[in-house]
C-alpha cells in the first residue's frame, strides 16, 4: 500500500508545526505545509493527497475561496477536506457545507475530534 499524504494549510506557523507533529506521531507520515490557499493550490497541482486540512482566515486566498478553487483540481477535487477556524460566520459555514467539507473544527483544535475524522483517511 502506498504511503498516505496530507497537506496542512494555515498562515500560523506554530499551528502548522503542532499539526505536523501530531500527524507524524499518530500516522507516521510527513505532512506537506502551505501558508495560504494560493501556496496550497500550487502544491495540489503536483501531487495527489489523501486529506486536506485548511484554515479559513488566511492572507492571499482564504479557506472558503481555496475550497472553491480545489473543486477545479484534476487530481485533488475529490480529496476530503477538514476546515479549521477560530471564528466562522454563518455565511462561511453554509458555503463550506455546500462544498462537501467533511468537518469544520474550531480552534484551538481538539485532537480527538481531528483524529475522529482523519483516521478514516490516514490510517492504514
Amino acid at each position: 500500500m502506498s504511503k498516505k499524504t496530507v497537506i496542512i494549510i494555515d498562515d500560523e506557523e506554530s499551528l502548522l508545526e503542532i499539526l505536523e507533529h501530531i500527524i507524524k506521531k499518530r500516522y507516521g507520515i510527513d505532512a506537506i505545509r502551505a501558508s495560504n490557499g494560493m501556496d496550497a493550490l500550487e502544491k495540489l497541482d503536483k501531487q495527489k493527497f489523501d486529506l486536506i486540512i485548511t484554515d479559513v482566515n488566511m492572507p492571499e486566498m482564504d479557506g472558503v475561496s481555496f475550497v472553491e478553487e480545489l473543486k477545479k483540481s484534476l487530481i485533488n477535487r475529490l480529496t476530503p477536506v477538514i476546515v479549521l477556524s477560530a471564528a466562522l460566520d454563518v455565511k462561511n459555514v453554509k458555503a463550506l457545507a455546500l462544498k462537501n467539507v467533511l468537518k469544520i473544527l474550531t480552534k484551538p483544535v481538539n485532537n480527538e475530534m481531528l483524529f475522529e475524522v482523519a483516521d478514516e483517511y490516514l490510517k492504514d
